[in-house]
């Protein structure tokens, strides 16, 4: 949570501001951030005699209110989790959705230069600084990553999660969807009310066509009631100025979307086929801990032959190759063999690779992404 290049006391008093209001509205876990971050800042400037000696000893007084409000929102915040426990739909999310994003950062992920900086723009930087992306700035509640599939969608949303420091809620349509009547909008509320208890959080969901898909006449009365519920809360986020929540749907099927879901995302985000330089990176990458004997002009031709694979297809197509050493002996050999005795793998195992695990994406689909855009006008 801590913001760097804070140099001045009246910042430093507007993070304190942002905590106290925040504690009004009962967002004790983001006011307890705010809390410790504010009486932080005071205290490196105090250590920096940055401030006079006049004000340090008013200053000091703060910084302990500061660090005992955080103490009493740590615990006010534990109170609003016991209660959240109390309830069965809120329990379920709780325990079936919240997930610790992993070990992922956007030094892990290949290429996508433009969706990271997009990324960067909407939700990180606003994350990191709300009190410079407020009014005018605010970023977009609702972010949509669309693209084919096997391109690393969740992937890039974990590591949103871990650069802003925030709760991941990981769900899918099924989560959502129950054959009980008024079940599911019970379920998305509680979704909501725990993402807004857990501040800063992030809500990611893949398939998100699945659940918004385009709204008919011939639709069940439960499927039209969730879709309005989830429209409903999704007009509700960030209403207030000190809320950090955003929503983040993932689609191999733009198109699909009902259009007022569509404009609830303020920014789309085409998540692309990885180029040759990308693609020869991922196979390096899935190469790091395999002998092999490939140069990098070897891996640059195999890369320029992938043209339309995914970036899952290329791992699969490293993987089938990493296989072809293997293929040389037979069981009994191989139970006896050492790893070292086995050789490294080469170009050939690639040429044989490719004759098998062929291209999950065609011309057409990367066409219709690229019309659907050009038909939303991009909406960026």
């Amino acid at each position: 949570m801590m913001t760097k290049g804070l140099v001045s006391l009246d910042e430093a008093a507007d993070i304190g501001r942002a905590a106290v209001a925040c504690k009004k509205k009962q967002q004790y876990n983001l006011a307890k951030m705010y809390f410790v971050e504010s009486a932080e800042k005071m205290t490196a400037l105090c250590k920096e005699n940055k401030i006079s000696k006049e004000k340090q000893e008013k200053v000091k007084i703060i910084i302990k209110s500061s660090f005992e409000q955080a103490a009493d929102c740590e615990r006010l915040f534990q109170q609003q989790i016991n209660t959240l426990k109390t309830d069965k739909y809120c329990q379920e999310i709780m325990s079936n959705i919240i997930t610790s994003p992993d070990n992922v950062t956007f030094k892990d992920i290949v290429g996508l230069a433009q969706a990271k900086k997009a990324l960067k723009e909407n939700l990180i930087l606003p994350n990191l600084r709300p009190d410079l992306y407020n009014g005018i700035r605010s970023p977009s509640r609702g972010i949509l990553f669309y693209g084919p599939a096997g391109n690393g969608k969740t992937f890039i949303a974990k590591a949103v999660s871990r650069e802003c420091k925030a709760t991941f809620l990981n769900i899918s349509a099924s989560t959502m969807v129950s054959k009980w009547m008024g079940e599911g909008e019970k379920m998305v509320k509680a979704l909501f009310h725990v993402a807004n208890i857990y501040q800063p959080s992030i809500i990611f969901i893949d398939e998100i066509d699945s659940l918004l898909s385009e709204r008919k006449e011939n639709d069940h009365e439960a499927s039209r009631r969730l879709k309005t519920e989830f429209l409903v809360q999704f007009d509700g986020l960030n209403n207030s100025p000190t809320d950090r929540i955003s929503l983040i749907g993932a689609t191999n099927l733009p198109h699909y979307l009902d259009t007022a879901a569509l404009r609830r995302f303020g920014k789309r985000i085409y998540i692309t086929l990885p180029d040759e330089y990308a693609r020869a990176q991922i196979i390096t990458q899935c190469l790091g801990e395999v002998k092999h004997s490939l140069t990098d002009k070897e891996i640059g031709k195999v890369a320029r032959s992938l043209e339309n694979y995914s970036a899952s297809d290329i791992t699969n197509l490293v993987k089938e190759a990493a296989m072809g050493p293997f293929r040389e002996y037979s069981d009994e050999e191989l139970r006896g063999l050492s790893k070292y005795d086995i050789r490294a793998v080469q170009m050939k195992d690639f040429e044989a690779a490719k004759r098998t695990v062929l291209a999950s994406v065609t011309n057409k689909d990367v066409m219709m992404y690229l019309e659907w855009e050009n038909k939303l006008g991009k909406g960026n």
